[in-house]
């Protein structure tokens, strides 16, 4: 793969259009936000999970997968790569979004009203409890997040030093100084940004496998409390990061109709190889999905199927198929 040793410098120019295209989505949203809860509270609230866990998913795998092409130093994807860490400017808002959730108490979790005559759920109280679910997550996602940034700040100081020199005369606005602040030149920069780097990123792999199972155990597996299951978290954490490839896949896609200089960067082989890991991971996912369905088979341990079985069900079945396909 051919690593050009001159990139060209370029910032994406803002469109006004665009922009008030994104602000009229979100204020559709906000309105129907408003009446979702209206209608019905507890609805909206779960309707609020699933969301916040979709796109923090999308958010958090596609910082993932900038990652691991980093620590495996691909070179296919020298392009591609900051597109998919862009993504960490999402997190910090996640957390923020998250932060509400932590007040739904029974109305989420079944569990809390069941734990006092459940002797199954008694069992589990040591981690099924609310002061603990909330210092996990929110400590959790706090250095999840924390790292991701700091990963994508490393990333991002020497080029951004270099880059504000070359377009801007050395003059920089407020964000570009807290980037660059105490400069001490190109080549020291990019050694001291590479060797944090080389722990920051296994750091960040080794959290995000930690942590989204973690999230997934608690806002998803807990309102089965009775159910069992060894599949969830990597079913969840690997969903997360196939869907941040997709993601990936679409922005580099769109950022090639912006100009020449992004369908130079990314070319044919680019797109082909992203494509393959995408659909390679959507392979990958199925056999997740299949796995879980295995071990039922072969232990037919009641424990194991009750959260299957409801969502094979109506109003879920038809659902659950179109998924899978």
């Amino acid at each position: 793969v051919h690593v050009p040793e001159k990139i060209l410098v370029k910032f994406l120019a803002g469109s006004a259009k665009r922009q008030n295209f994104i602000l009229s989505v979100i204020l559709v949203g906000l309105l129907g936000s408003v009446w979702s809860w209206m209608m019905d509270a507890d609805r909206f609230w779960q309707s609020y999970v699933s969301n916040w866990m979709f796109f923090t998913n999308i958010a958090a795998g596609a910082v993932l997968f900038a990652v691991v092409t980093w620590i495996t130093k691909a070179q296919w994807n020298w392009s591609v790569r900051r597109v998919s860490l862009s993504f960490v400017a999402f997190l910090p808002w996640s957390f923020l979004l998250f932060l509400p959730l932590l007040a739904l108490g029974e109305s989420y979790f079944p569990w809390i009203l069941e734990m006092s005559h459940d002797p199954i759920l008694q069992k589990k109280a040591a981690y099924l409890n609310m002061p603990f679910l909330v210092a996990r997550n929110v400590l959790g996602l706090l250095v999840l997040f924390g790292t991701a940034m700091y990963f994508a700040y490393l990333s991002l100081r020497p080029d951004m030093g270099l880059c504000v020199d070359i377009m801007s005369q050395g003059k920089r606005t407020t964000w570009q100084k807290r980037l660059t602040a105490g400069w001490s030149g190109q080549q020291e920069e990019e050694m001291n940004s590479y060797r944090r780097m080389l722990r920051v990123g296994p750091a960040f792999v080794i959290l995000y496998f930690v942590v989204m199972s973690i999230i997934s155990y608690d806002w998803v597996m807990s309102l089965e409390p009775h159910w069992f299951s060894t599949m969830m978290g990597p079913w969840f954490f690997m969903g997360a990061f196939w869907s941040g490839i997709a993601a990936t896949a679409v922005a580099v896609v769109f950022f090639k109709k912006q100009g020449n200089y992004f369908d130079e960067a990314m070319g044919v082989q680019q797109l082909h190889d992203i494509g393959k890991l995408t659909f390679g991971f959507a392979v990958f996912w199925t056999y997740l999905v299949f796995a879980q369905y295995l071990v039922i088979w072969y232990g037919k341990l009641p424990w194991e199927q009750s959260w299957i079985i409801h969502r094979s069900e109506a109003p879920w079945g038809k659902l659950s198929i179109i998924v899978v396909l």
